[in-house]
């Protein structure tokens, strides 16, 4: 079975399996330099907190309420992840870029950005890239100008499938032409096995 992006369960799994091997591997580590500093209770309650797990692996969308940086703000909607499209606008800038951070490393599988229907095509140059410690970004969508796509909301939004390579933690979109930026919800989703009772945003199987 596929999902959404075109990978299997069973390849997300071996993902989730390699993760957690390298996760363990550091820690002991993490726990030492929390004691050293006085914070093992802070770790141990981190290390043993309880989620629950689904019986299915879903893409999930994370970018709602995260921490943001956009060039500037448009004054009558300042918040660009809303929950749901509207088909307006959240952000607006003559010299733009917003970036935002995960909050942690993912593996990212596809980014689906919801565009204003007032002029789409003011987002025509968008790129977008990936970054793990927001100093250095690579580009995972950039397309030629003979390919630049126009794009809406809802169903016409743009989907940018990921083949990730490493986990990454910051997600950065930007024009390549001086023009007005019309961003309405962004979504960015990973795989999780969390329940829908432990989760953040939507779910897609």
């Amino acid at each position: 079975m596929t999902d959404l992006f075109g990978r299997t369960c069973a390849e997300h799994f071996y993902d989730g399996i390699h993760l957690a091997g390298s996760f363990l591997a550091t820690a002991a580590d993490k726990l030492r330099a929390a004691s050293s500093l006085g914070r093992r209770a802070l770790a141990d309650t981190a290390l043993t907190s309880v989620v629950t797990v689904g019986s299915e692996c879903r893409l999930r969308n994370i970018a709602t309420g995260l921490p943001y940086h956009v060039s500037s703000i448009y004054g009558f909607q300042p918040q660009p992840f809303l929950a749901e499209p509207s088909g307006s606008l959240s952000f607006h800038d003559e010299a733009p870029a917003i970036e935002f951070d995960l909050q942690s490393a993912y593996w990212i599988e596809g980014i689906v950005v919801h565009n204003s229907v007032a002029g789409p095509d003011r987002a025509r140059s968008l790129a977008v890239s990936l970054s793990n410690d927001r100093v250095d970004y690579q580009p995972v969508f950039a397309p030629d100008q003979a390919a630049w796509p126009v794009f809406g909301a809802w169903q016409d939004a743009l989907t940018i499938e990921i083949d990730a390579t490493a986990p990454q933690r910051f997600v950065k979109l930007h024009l390549r032409e001086k023009t007005y930026f019309h961003l309405d919800c962004v979504q960015v989703y990973v795989r999780s096995f969390l329940s829908d009772t432990d989760s953040r945003g939507d779910t897609r199987r």
